[in-house]
């Protein structure tokens, strides 16, 4: 063999050898990189890093056999680097200016003519005079934040967290990893990786450290806020979680460690490197708040960003933008009062808990601009709503003092908003008695109306003969308020407590998941109303029309028209003490049946959730249901009649996974089996009318219940006539549902 050869036979196998070793370097270089950036997305790292090294032996054995692929290889890689050198201008531009500002400029203005070291010496006179400065700024803070834990428990709390154990909601402890990728949700609920992101702990580490003086709670504080910046701002495409920065998560956190900040930053005289670091990363979270395309308008996770911009611009009025952005906070959030907040100081998102998450979000945030000496209109405007806001409150808890599970409200005791309301008992003196026992004395009925807002709310004691744990209770739903959140589709429906007990309710909050149990929870199958061909709607066309009352009975009418071509009206009287009678008419919108193509029939469904503590027991009337509690042999604590003309078909479901239905929320992410009664109607109209008998098991017998009430029905067009034996005497109710009049004998 000739020694020409022999050597290309050589220099070319070194060359595919020296190909190999380099296109291996890199790839293990390359992955090393993006995993450091991206740990929580190693797997998938760790997966295109195996598919571009068998493609790059594609290319090798390509380049080998067609010298043409060499080209193309060589055009593709010079695309590749321009898309990377791309990237790179984003991400450092996009992503790392904006979360990660350099102080210069914030602190202390840029001078080209001064040069590297005279501008190192500003940067460390600028940090120098952030270290020092007054603790009491975390002091004033502490009240304004979001969540602390109680005395009782901060320290086993922080040393819960020193061991990376974390526990949010109802859920058991999770124990997560010393280096958090920030991406955990042990539980598949995205709430609790928003808890994460929040980092309440924070707080309660550092004021652990104030109670003991133990450094090693400052330093896991420290340590979980530098990991977070590096994991939660150096990133490429995608932050580790949705709730990176999200917008009221961004606020709540930028609070938190703002607490940190005051108290840490007296033991960094000597690090200035650290303070810098998380002084920047606390400007590129305030720069996000003032930032219009991050704000959430009409919602009240715009306030809390503006609670979040108020804290940093006040607490850092070096800061050159610090006067800027508190004028912004201030002027957001006087248009935020006025939006969500109604002239009654009723809070719009339709859920009397965030009627007192929001009350709570302004008391906190009025007393603290009074601390800091702020003069402001919007100090003047809270002044006003909050004692309105805290008259509502009365009106929203139930006879077992738990809160009317309207909206997103979860199951609370109106105890637990003690904080809440505290400096409102003089305002409101049943406030007072609410917050020490859950009850009041009142034994005068009451039938409040809010007609803009669309509630109407029944509390009656039977002419004094019952206490307010025994009393009735109503709530009546036509809230329907375009851009508020935490709305549910419940309009025209209603829940009802009576002899100590839940009777009719709602499914509750369940959870913010993306599941089947939230979409049912949201859906209007879940609520006591009428479902129409069995889907649900997205609408704010709800209108209360007329409200009566009378010392015999109270009226209400009001309809809907959030379904396509139809309208919902529905009636609702209640006679005290002890009958509701509804009526429910769809009609094509207009009241026009020519609107529908002849033949064509539609599925109407009444529906009323009961509470999971009882049971349905049906046959004691073709069109009628007992309802009792479970096991109970007792008489029932109510009886569902149907009276009209052409009574419905009716059955039973609880507990049912496909399509959900009869279920009900008591715990963050539970739902518990709840029985529903549905009754159908087909055709191109419906009616429904229907009569609930409430008893009480105590004092009646089921023979003199059955016997004394035999209820008659006829009708005629618009005019409803009900007749009943009641205690030897014939009572009869008149409804002429054309002019909402009502004549009771």
């Amino acid at each position: 063999m000739k020694i020409g050869v022999v050597r290309e036979i050589f220099y070319s196998s070194s060359r595919n050898i020296l190909f190999l070793i380099v296109m291996a370097v890199c790839g293990l270089w390359g992955t090393k990189l993006f995993v450091s950036i991206a740990p929580w997305r190693v797997t998938e790292i760790c997966l295109a890093a195996l598919v571009a090294f068998l493609g790059g032996l594609v290319v090798w054995v390509l380049l080998r056999q067609q010298p043409i692929f060499q080209k193309m290889v060589i055009g593709m890689l010079g695309l590749v680097l321009v898309g990377i050198a791309y990237g790179n201008f984003l991400f450092f531009n996009f992503h790392y200016e904006r979360e990660f500002p350099p102080i210069e400029g914030y602190l202390y203005e840029g001078d080209i003519q001064c040069g590297e070291e005279c501008s190192t010496q500003k940067r460390q006179k600028a940090l120098r005079a952030l270290a020092r400065g007054s603790q009491a700024y975390s002091n004033r803070l502490l009240n304004f934040l979001d969540s602390i834990t109680p005395n009782s428990d901060l320290l086993s709390t922080a040393n819960a967290f020193l061991a990376s154990r974390f526990q949010f909601y109802d859920y058991p402890t999770a124990q997560l990893p010393s280096n958090l990728s920030w991406s955990e949700d042990p539980y598949d609920d995205r709430s609790w990786n928003y808890r994460l992101h929040n980092m309440d702990f924070v707080v309660t580490l550092v004021r652990a450290y104030e109670k003991n003086g133990n450094p090693i709670y400052l330093k896991k504080a420290e340590e979980l806020i530098l990991d977070w910046i590096s994991d939660n701002i150096q990133y490429v495409f995608k932050p580790p979680s949705a709730f990176s920065w999200y917008d009221a998560g961004t606020a709540l956190r930028l609070m938190n460690w703002l607490y940190f900040f005051e108290v840490w930053k007296e033991t960094q005289s000597e690090d200035l490197q650290k303070v810098e670091t998380i002084f920047r990363a606390m400007l590129g979270h305030a720069s996000r708040l003032a930032d219009e395309n991050f704000y959430a308008h009409h919602h009240n996770h715009g306030i809390d960003q503006d609670r979040g911009l108020l804290a940093f611009s006040l607490m850092y009025p070096e800061v050159s933008q610090a006067s800027q952005w508190k004028e912004l906070a201030l002027d957001r959030m006087s248009q935020q009062v006025r939006f969500a907040v109604s002239p009654q100081g009723v809070h719009l998102e339709h859920s009397p808990h965030y009627h007192l998450y929001g009350m709570r979000q302004l008391h906190r945030t009025r007393d603290f601009l009074i601390n800091w000496g702020v003069s402001h209109s919007l100090i003047v405007e809270l002044q006003k709503v909050l004692p309105l806001m805290a008259t509502f409150v009365p009106h929203v808890v139930k006879p077992d003092g738990y809160l009317a599970q309207i909206g997103d409200t979860p199951t609370k005791h109106i105890t637990s908003y003690r904080e809440h309301l505290a400096g409102f008992s003089k305002e409101v003196p049943l406030l007072k008695e609410l917050m020490e026992s859950g009850r009041t004395k009142q034994t005068k009925n009451v039938s409040q109306v809010f007609l803009d807002e669309g509630y109407v709310i029944i509390r009656d004691f039977a002419n004094g003969q019952l206490d307010f744990p025994s009393s009735f209770y109503l709530f009546f739903s036509a809230g329907a308020h375009e851009g508020r959140g935490h709305r549910q589709a419940d309009d025209l429906s209603f829940i009802v407590s009576n002899g100590g007990r839940e009777l009719l309710v709602d499914p509750g909050r369940y959870s913010y998941k993306h599941d089947a149990g939230r979409d049912y929870v949201l859906g209007v199958a879940a609520h006591n109303t009428v479902v129409l061909d069995g889907v649900s709607y997205k609408g704010y066309k709800t209108k209360i029309h007329k409200i009566e009352t009378h010392k015999k009975y109270t009226l209400i009418h009001a309809s809907h028209k959030n379904y396509s071509g139809f309208e919902h009206h529905r009636w609702l009287i209640f006679i005290r003490p002890e009958l509701i009678l509804v009526i429910d008419r769809l009609l094509p919108q207009g009241n026009n049946s020519q609107r529908l193509p002849m033949g064509t029939a539609h599925r109407f469904e009444q529906i009323f959730h009961f509470a999971p503590d009882l049971e349905i027991a049906s046959g004691f009337q073709e069109v009628g249901v007992r309802i009792q509690k479970k096991g109970s042999s007792h008489l029932p604590v109510l009886r569902l009649m149907q009276l009209g003309k052409n009574p419905p078909s009716m059955r039973i479901v609880t507990g049912k996974k496909d399509p959900m239905q009869g279920w009900h929320s008591t715990e963050h992410a539970k739902l518990v089996p709840a029985p529903a009664l549905i009754s159908r109607l087909n055709g191109q109209t419906a009616e429904f009318v229907t009569l609930l008998e409430f008893r009480n098991p105590e004092k009646d017998s089921m023979e003199a219940g059955d016997k004394d009430r035999n209820y008659e029905f006829t009708s005629q067009e618009n005019v409803l006539l009900i007749r009943w034996l009641q205690e030897g005497s014939m009572r009869q109710l008149d409804v002429d549902v054309q002019i909402d009049k009502v004549t009771l004998n």
